[in-house]
């Protein structure tokens, strides 16, 4: 390959990286996220855990102490992410929201996984809610991010029910 076929090639790799990546936590981002989701809807997928991820307080933690404390919160969640998960498909989807697949871990090791990352983040003065699914034989990944999501609903509204104070840090 030449010099220019190989400098284009190389600018066309980090163009698409850029393309997929959230620049603020270097996780996957939303376009990254469907791209996967797509892949895998006609796969049966023999064994699949799905984490939803929901960093709270950021809308409030925006307006108290500014954005810049917001995207700390969101980096840290995000390094949390990845330190606790290595392995794992990670992805910012949205302001506050990530979705984790991990790889390899059972849905009771990424309960363990999720413990130790929400106490981490509390001791930040960070809060997350999350949700897990786990599915065997699965035709695509559509129905355990659903299951996922419905779990981290759950889990934010009993945060926001039992935490009336919603300035988080």
């Amino acid at each position: 390959m030449g010099l220019i076929a190989w400098n284009l090639f190389s600018a066309y790799k980090m163009v698409y990286k850029m393309s997929i990546t959230d620049q603020g936590t270097n996780l996957n981002n939303r376009s990254a996220y469907e791209q996967h989701l797509t892949s895998s809807k006609d796969l049966i997928i023999p064994y699949a855990v799905c984490i939803y991820i929901d960093a709270n307080g950021l809308h409030e933690l925006n307006n108290r102490l500014g954005h810049n404390a917001g995207d700390k919160m969101l980096k840290s969640v995000a390094d949390s992410l990845q330190q606790n998960l290595p392995g794992a498909k990670l992805y910012r989807i949205g302001g506050d929201e990530f979705v984790a697949f991990p790889a390899g871990e059972d849905e009771e090791e990424c309960r363990n996984i999720m413990s130790r990352i929400e106490e981490e983040l509390n001791r930040c003065g960070y809060s997350i809610s999350y949700g897990i699914s786990a599915r065997r034989n699965e035709k695509g990944l559509n129905r355990i991010v659903r299951e996922a999501d419905c779990q981290m609903l759950l889990n934010k509204k009993e945060y926001y029910s039992d935490n009336k104070n919603r300035n988080q840090r």
